[in-house]
């Protein structure tokens, strides 16, 4: 119940960046139960009981949602589904557009609105992990660097590092990859959403990566101090 209750808060402040939240709270189970030695069969359990949750905790959401947009007057899931069109991606945008686009009529604003969704819907996802890869913004207290600043290289070279360090250990190789992946998941799954919104969505490294690839390279550099004694 906790859970789910606090999923649903989530949702109803914003769908942004769920799969990431999905993935942080499947993969930080699965990894603490490996490591206590749990039985498979009750971690393949629970698994699937934190993947019913999010999904009951999100079917909740959009029926709230959906009602209070008609109580609004306006179509509910149609009102929802074009919010998550225009944050996805399409080969075919020009539907899409003209949904989002339709209520501006200063010409200058409308081309402006019709060029950023059609770029960001058309957009190659690999293309948007990329950028996201070389973000200038990956050291927040430092300030946006500009597009020649050797702070772009911090994410990449920290990366690298890393995949240095675990490549010889098969679980943890497996265990990193899948909390990388797990950050990526909503430049994937919201590509139209992360094109537009680069200046803030690198906040999704830190919300699953970057955490547990500081603890394991902490936990081992502590490993290698007490063993040296």
């Amino acid at each position: 119940p906790t859970l789910f209750c606090f999923v649903l808060v989530k949702l109803l402040c914003g769908y942004e960046y769920i799969t990431a939240i999905y993935l942080s709270s499947l993969l930080t189970f699965i990894s603490i139960s490996y490591r206590n030695r749990t039985q498979q069969s009750i971690i393949i359990k629970q698994g699937l009981m934190i993947t019913l949750i999010f999904a009951l905790a999100f079917g909740a959401s959009i029926g709230m949602h959906a009602s209070q947009l008609k109580a609004l007057g306006k179509p509910g899931l149609q009102t929802i589904w074009d919010t998550a069109a225009k944050r996805a991606s399409s080969t075919t945008p020009e539907s899409i557009v003209a949904r989002v686009c339709y209520k501006i009529t200063n010409p200058v604003k409308l081309k402006d609105c019709q060029d950023s969704y059609s770029k960001s819907l058309t957009s190659s996802p690999l293309r948007v992990v990329y950028r996201y890869l070389f973000v200038p913004s990956f050291l927040p207290w430092v300030g946006h660097g500009s597009g020649h600043d050797p702070l772009r290289l911090a994410f990449p070279t920290f990366v690298a590092l890393i995949v240095l360090a675990y490549r010889r250990n098969f679980r943890v190789a497996v265990a990193i990859g899948s909390f990388f992946i797990g950050s990526t998941s909503w430049f994937f799954a919201a590509k139209g959403h992360s094109y537009i919104h680069y200046s803030i969505n690198y906040v999704l490294w830190y919300l699953l990566f970057v955490p547990v690839a500081v603890l394991l390279v902490g936990e081992r550099l502590q490993g290698r101090m007490f063993s040296s004694r």
